[in-house]
């Protein structure tokens, strides 16, 4: 897969003075201890949890590739979490993702309460919440745990 993968977009990019950066958004889903997070279905790290988020659409800002992204995944109401947003981290480890260069900012959305018929879809194989502090860095896919401690350790800073 990943030599495909390769074929179709490094070589591309071959001879250019930079190679190709990839942009994407994700969404941190918090709701009292617990974290909603995907299982993926797709290469790299098929089968590990991850935050729901993706690539950028040409039309898209951040902010709205992970709120479309989180409705896709998870089936969470956009409306819903718009109104959440507590925080973002940008993700820009140079080799965080061994499909290539990916920079992604991550929003913090914390719920009141889990929100009923969520419903995995797009290119998640399931989805499910997790108590946050039972997680370690080798559960989650990328860069994803450290990006998590780091933004709900900001956020508890600013409320203090």
């Amino acid at each position: 897969r990943r030599r495909r993968w390769c074929a179709l977009h490094c070589g591309t990019w071959r001879g250019s003075p930079f190679p190709p950066t990839f942009n994407a958004g994700d969404a941190i889903v918090i709701c009292g201890d617990e974290i909603l997070l995907i299982e993926r279905d797709n290469w790299p790290f098929k089968g590990l949890l991850a935050l729901p988020g993706g690539f950028l659409e040409r039309w898209e800002t951040l902010f709205d590739a992970a709120l479309r992204e989180a409705a896709e995944e998870v089936r969470v109401k956009r409306e819903d979490l718009e109104k959440l947003l507590r925080g973002s981290r940008t993700l820009d480890y140079p080799w965080r993702d061994p499909r290539g260069r990916f920079i992604s900012q991550a929003y913090l959305f914390i719920l009141k309460e889990k929100p009923v018929g969520l419903k995995a879809g797009s290119d998640a194989k399931g989805f499910r919440w997790e108590k946050w502090a039972e997680l370690s860095p080798q559960d989650l896919a990328f860069d994803h745990w450290h990006a998590i401690r780091e933004l709900l350790e900001a956020v508890a800073l600013q409320t203090g």
